[in-house]
């Protein structure tokens, strides 16, 4: 029988300036995905002229949005990771190199590096049901290397 549960995952974040040592997220949003990657594209086709098909690789990064609940100490790290890498106005900018590690309840693995933080949120937001909305971090990554256990 195949477990595809998801309890018990965790991320591990480590940022070269900002976070050297660094920290787990475990504490993920219940009103949106906890945390998802993007489709990638890898590969591309046209036709010519004449219907010739040309094909071309594509390298593309890993891109992964992270959902965490306001107040957790997750979600007050990464709100300091953004802040410290967002640009501004005669601000001085981190410009850390992200490592992030995915460890799933079935033993899979992944080790994503050389990575970002690209977007975060600007500040607390409100659902019609009057509570906060979750915080949504989007990184990406050059490169990804993945355990899988054995059957």
């Amino acid at each position: 029988m195949t477990d595809v549960s998801s309890i018990g995952s965790a991320l591990l974040l480590r940022a070269s300036e900002t976070f050297p040592e660094g920290f787990t997220i475990d504490a993920f949003a219940t009103d949106a995905d906890p945390f998802s990657f993007a489709d990638r594209a890898i590969a591309e086709m046209e036709l010519d002229i004449n219907g010739n098909p040309v094909t071309r690789a594509l390298l593309t990064p890993i891109e992964i949005t992270v959902n965490l609940t306001p107040g957790s100490d997750p979600a007050e790290n990464m709100s300091v990771l953004f802040e410290a890498n967002a640009a501004a106005r005669g601000k001085v900018v981190n410009r850390d190199n992200i490592t992030l590690s995915q460890t799933m309840p079935s033993g899979h693995t992944a080790t994503l590096s050389d990575g970002i933080i690209t977007s975060g949120p600007g500040g607390f937001g409100s659902s019609a049901d009057g509570r906060v909305k979750s915080l949504a971090y989007v990184l990406k990554f050059a490169s990804v290397s993945t355990t899988r256990p054995r059957a």
